[in-house]
């Protein structure tokens, strides 16, 4: 992974752990942007208060979850900063309910069939609550899912394999560099 700003190498400070990390933050060492780990979940964003302020509902969920001082102080200091904008924390909520509820539709389906390659490393951008990713997966050495809603990413990281993992960052401005070679594959 690397710093979405820059794209250099990231260091990791890790806070709590168990089986996987729990919280931490993900630091930048070239221009210094930090990216929390909060629930296992690393929210890779290059302005995590402007994200907070976008989902104040999600900041106050988040604030009241987190065990460790330093990702409380995070938190509160993102929000600290937030403006009053439209709080996309319900609607991102609800998606995600209607993506659940939909998970074993005529509409996967048709994607998963016309992704039946095998493939070292496989990126889903928008991966919602991880339906298709937990496919690429099953063809895959390695499986990423990025999506901007935590709220999905949570459901998602319910169904992981070891060979697939979650991250919350925006699909312009994702943490695996510049990638230079991709396969792109339209649904049927």
């Amino acid at each position: 992974m690397r710093c979405v700003k820059c794209h250099s190498t990231l260091d990791l400070t890790t806070y709590l752990q168990d089986k996987e990390i729990e919280e931490g933050i993900l630091t930048c060492t070239k221009c210094g942007l930090a990216c929390p780990i909060i629930q296992g979940i690393a929210v890779l964003i290059d302005d995590f208060a402007l994200y907070l302020s976008n989902r104040q509902k999600l900041g106050g969920e988040l604030l009241l979850s987190a065990k460790s001082q330093q990702i409380k102080f995070m938190i509160k200091t993102a929000l600290g900063k937030s403006t009053k904008n439209r709080d996309f924390s319900i609607i991102e909520k609800k998606w995600t309910t209607v993506y659940q509820k939909n998970q074993d539709s005529k509409f996967y389906d048709t994607i998963k069939k016309s992704l039946n390659f095998d493939s070292d490393l496989s990126l889903e951008h928008g991966c919602s609550i991880g339906t298709i990713s937990k496919h690429l997966a099953k063809k895959s050495n390695k499986a990423f899912g990025i999506d901007k809603s935590f709220y999905a990413i949570v459901q998602a990281k319910k169904q992981a394999q070891k060979n697939l993992d979650f991250f919350v960052a925006d699909s312009l401005e994702h943490p695996f560099g510049e990638i230079r070679s991709y396969r792109r594959t339209e649904p049927l």
